[in-house]
């Protein structure tokens, strides 16, 4: 039996969306901090984690904007 290829197996991955933040210097040095003690492997896993923290932080707000736009493309 032939081996499977890698191409065919790889279920496609939506791409990331690239986005830009300015950062202060001194909350970037922290960050940096962090980083370096091994809390994040990278800047980028900070971010993403913060991104993460304040969605489940807010999500009964999204689950209400979600609904609320769901009700008015049912409606039209």
């Amino acid at each position: 039996m032939p081996a499977r290829s890698s191409t065919l197996a790889a279920t496609p991955r939506p791409a990331d969306e690239k986005i830009t933040v300015n950062v202060g210097h001194v909350d970037l040095g922290q960050i940096d901090l962090l980083v370096q003690d091994g809390f994040y492997a990278h800047r980028a896993d900070f971010v993403r984690t913060a991104i993460r923290n304040q969605l489940e932080r807010h999500a009964d707000a999204v689950r209400q904007a979600t609904s609320r736009k769901a009700l008015v493309l049912g409606i039209h």
